[in-house]
């Protein structure tokens, strides 16, 4: 859990409007905890930093230049990182863009060091997400299977219910399971997930039911965690109440999933940067999508991505992103049941199209054989 920070700074007028652009709590942690620990460096509170920089802006630009510097030593020592420093640059920059100071933020960030624009690290392999939803309960292994087959961002699980989630059938048999992403926000887009992961949660949700969760459409579809041994204790105090469900957030889910990858061996040591995170259960959906085949922009569509100009014009319909997802589903199982069917159906569909070609030739020579015949074809006699 992150460590507390001193607030007592971020007071007065000029941070409510501020507060008001930040819409996601989970957002406006961070921006708050880099605004705060830049105050301090400052040495005054919100409301007068503002005013200074309202009263001489070229005073301040330099002041930010000064603290930059400050910073880049320790990003020369290693115990900073470039994008550390952007992140206090950038909750300045809004807190004074919300009250209405302008500064030459072109000159400031001409003294920024270069940030990396992409993070050093890689995907699971398929044994380590093997080992991983083989140590999980049945929260965290229904939750593991929908953010690697849909590519969902950890924070939009929160948003999720129930009802967000729909099996997907073709001919009577479910397929696959669709999802309403980020529901009635902006933001709202819909992803599909395998059949292994739709059962999966299909169990969690019947676990919850078993132990007196009563699962609603409205009920969180990944809720916090709940003593569910309360349903015994009922039996003999009547007084005793289930909590109102909570939906995981994204600090939850990586506190969880933290805790199991030390469990497993995967990390042995508190630092800044890891191998993997959770997030890389996103970029472990892109790669294995675009290996197997599905066009990059419907990839980049079913993660909730901008696609650019191409959101304006590119429209494919909810059955065309279906066709294109169930191409490529067998790619994003994990289990190894789930492999060996498909090496199966693969073998099969290859042994179907060698006998079809076979078949093709022996009719083909037969023709031939009787065009040659220098005897009449009887049967037509």
């Amino acid at each position: 859990m992150p460590k507390p920070v001193d607030r007592s700074n971020l007071e007065g007028k000029c941070i409510k409007l501020y507060r008001s652009a930040i819409r996601s709590p989970h957002t406006r942690d961070p921006y708050e905890r880099r605004l705060a620990g830049f105050l301090r460096w400052y040495g005054k509170d919100c409301d007068s930093f503002v005013a200074d920089a309202r009263a001489d802006k070229s005073s301040m630009e330099l002041k930010l230049i000064d603290f930059i510097e400050e910073k880049k030593k320790l990003v020369d020592k290693k115990q900073y990182s470039a994008g550390t420093i952007s992140g206090y640059m950038k909750s300045v920059k809004l807190l004074l863009d919300m009250n209405d100071v302008v500064l030459n933020w072109k000159k400031v960030r001409r003294t920024m060091p270069p940030e990396r624009r992409y993070a050093q690290d890689r995907i699971c392999t398929i044994e380590e997400l093997r080992k991983i939803i083989a140590n999980s309960d049945n929260r965290i292994r229904a939750l593991t299977f929908v953010m690697l087959s849909s590519g969902i961002r950890e924070g939009a699980v929160e948003y999720l219910k129930v009802k967000h989630l729909m099996p997907v059938t073709i001919k009577g048999e479910i397929v696959a399971g669709k999802l309403r992403v980020y529901a009635g926000e902006p933001e709202e887009y819909i992803s599909f997930i395998t059949k292994e992961a739709y059962d999966a949660v299909q169990e969690y949700l019947q676990f919850r039911e078993l132990h007196e969760d009563h699962v609603t459409p409205d009920s969180p579809l990944f809720r916090d965690k709940f003593d569910s041994t309360a349903r015994i204790f009922r039996y003999h105090y009547s007084t005793v109440k289930r909590d109102e469900p909570k939906p995981m957030n994204s600090f939850t889910i990586n506190k969880d999933y933290n805790r199991l990858f030390y469990r497993l061996g995967f990390r042995k040591e508190k630092k800044r940067r890891h191998e993997f995170t959770v997030h890389g259960f996103r970029k472990w959906f892109k790669t294995t999508a675009e290996r197997a085949g599905m066009k990059p922009i419907d990839v980049e569509t079913l993660m909730g991505h901008s696609t650019g100009i191409s959101d304006s014009y590119y429209r494919p319909t909810e059955t065309d992103l279906l066709n294109s997802y169930l191409a490529i589903e067998p790619h994003l199982r994990i289990s190894e049941v789930e492999e060996l069917k498909t090496v199966v159906l693969v073998q099969e569909q290859k042994n179907s199209e060698k006998l079809q070609r076979l078949e093709a030739l022996v009719e083909r020579l037969i023709a031939e054989r009787a065009a040659q015949s220098p005897y009449p074809d009887q049967s037509r006699t």
